[in-house]
């Protein structure tokens, strides 16, 4: 079975900044030897790069990177700080840019089965070096939606609405790529079966019947909005009123919830979960 290794996506800026780091997915089993890409966004002549890697050392072993193929003429050097922390720095001998793509390859392998969506390797104290020596450490937000595209999709796919707008579905698994965002999913793994439910359920003492979804909510903020919508035909849609609970299941990128809605006294009822941008 096919495991994600899923690493919580940051987006690095400042204010006077524009550059962005991006850390990609990949998906292996046990054993198999995995390549991360570390991207940058390169607005403001940076010459170098520095981050750290935290991860779960009983289930993920980092090798050492190497520069990626736009980069070849930088250096990437690795030191393990600690159990499970690992320090990246990118440089250049003679003061070249880093390129805007990709600059370096992390080798990862997954050393025992886990549950999807995977194990989590999270970056903090990131310093980015310009030109003339200058060197910031920037704030480090939750990544945006548009980052999020750019680390899924390849740019001929972002050009191509079919595959990477908004309402497309390019894992035809029913969920939209912004449902994907929003709920913490994969818009290139088919497992929306594994993250949406619905049940029916019952209250003797009122009389009351409940109909209820669970769903996951990702945990990043986003000004990006999720609606529960409820119909007893399919065709007119409004929003009922709805008991949202958590289960207490969570995961690296999400976290689970239960909506209930009482249908007392309806024959037939559904409830869907919509995406919309602000």
């Amino acid at each position: 079975m096919k495991r994600r290794v899923a690493l919580l996506l940051l987006l690095c800026q400042t204010s006077a900044w524009s550059d962005a780091i991006f850390v990609g997915n990949a998906e292996g089993g046990v054993s198999d030897f995995l390549t991360l890409p570390v991207e940058l966004i390169n607005s403001n002549e940076i010459v170098a790069m520095q981050f750290d890697l935290h991860f779960n050392a009983d289930k993920i072993s980092i090798g050492s990177p190497s520069p990626s193929e736009q980069a070849s003429s930088h250096q990437v050097d690795s030191r393990e700080i600690g159990v499970g922390h690992r320090r990246i720095v990118v440089y250049s001998l003679f003061n070249q840019l880093l390129p805007s793509d990709a600059v370096a390859d992390l080798p990862i392998q997954l050393l025992e089965d886990v549950p999807a969506p995977g194990e989590a390797i999270t970056m903090d104290r990131v310093v980015l070096t310009n030109r003339l020596g200058q060197s910031f450490v920037p704030v480090i937000n939750e990544i945006s939606l548009d980052a999020w595209q750019r680390t899924y999709f390849t740019a001929d796919e972002r050009a191509n609405a079919a595959i990477a707008s908004d309402t497309a579905d390019p894992d035809k698994d029913g969920q939209s790529n912004l449902l994907e965002y929003l709920t913490g999913g994969n818009p290139k793994s088919p497992r929306a079966s594994e993250r949406m439910s619905l049940a029916t359920s019952n209250n003797g003492n009122a009389g009351q019947k409940f109909l209820s979804l669970k769903f996951r909510k990702s945990k990043r903020p986003t000004t990006e909005v999720l609606k529960i919508e409820g119909s007893s035909n399919l065709t007119h849609w409004t929003e009922p009123t709805v008991t949202l609970t958590p289960t207490g299941v969570q995961d690296a990128t999400s976290v689970e919830w239960i909506a209930q809605v009482v249908v007392t006294g309806q024959t037939k009822y559904y409830l869907r979960l919509t995406a919309t941008r602000q």
